[in-house]
């Protein structure tokens, strides 16, 4: 009984040193998402966008579009995946960034 009563005062203790408030993961810091010169990257409900300015994307450019968008995303790059549609001359990422 006494190691634990021993016990209960050590954690009390404990836990009047530490006043800390308790806060959520820090966020991260923002990219610079500079849009790279002849592409037209754009955000919207279904996802990103990505177009080509001078010629259309075609259905067989997805990875073109893709390594444009995942310097567009920062580090993290484009959440890609089954989702990724080919639409009128436009790459659509739903997943947006990471």
């Amino acid at each position: 009984m006494a190691r634990g009563m021993a016990l209960g005062a050590a954690l009390l203790a404990l836990a009047a040193c530490d006043t800390k408030p308790l806060v959520a993961p820090e966020t991260p810091v923002p990219v610079s998402r500079g849009v790279p010169q002849g592409y037209q990257i754009a955000q919207s409900p279904s996802g990103l966008i990505v177009q080509r300015v001078a010629t259309p994307f075609r259905a067989d450019e997805g990875i073109e579009a893709k390594r444009t968008v995942n310097g567009w995303c920062g580090p993290n790059g484009v959440n890609s995946g089954l989702d990724d549609r080919f639409e009128d001359g436009s790459w659509i990422f739903p997943g947006g960034c990471k």
